[in-house]
């Protein structure tokens, strides 16, 4: 965005009312920072995976919270 003149310093010159937000899957840092942010990826990281629906089947609901 830099390259472009889009990056932070280069809005907010233009219009100080800006907010500017970077926004990432898996954050800016670490191992996982160029993945895509695909909502089944993010289940699988977090553990929710297998509450998740099956092609053809209804949801499996792990319990209520």
């Amino acid at each position: 965005m830099e390259d472009l003149g889009l990056g932070s310093d280069a809005l907010t010159a233009s219009n100080p009312a800006l907010v500017y937000v970077h926004g990432s899957g898996f954050g800016p840092t670490g191992p996982d920072r160029d993945l895509p942010a695909l909502d089944e990826l993010a289940a699988a990281r977090t553990g929710v995976m297998p509450t998740l629906p099956q092609p053809g089947e209804p949801p499996v609901y792990a319990g209520a919270g």
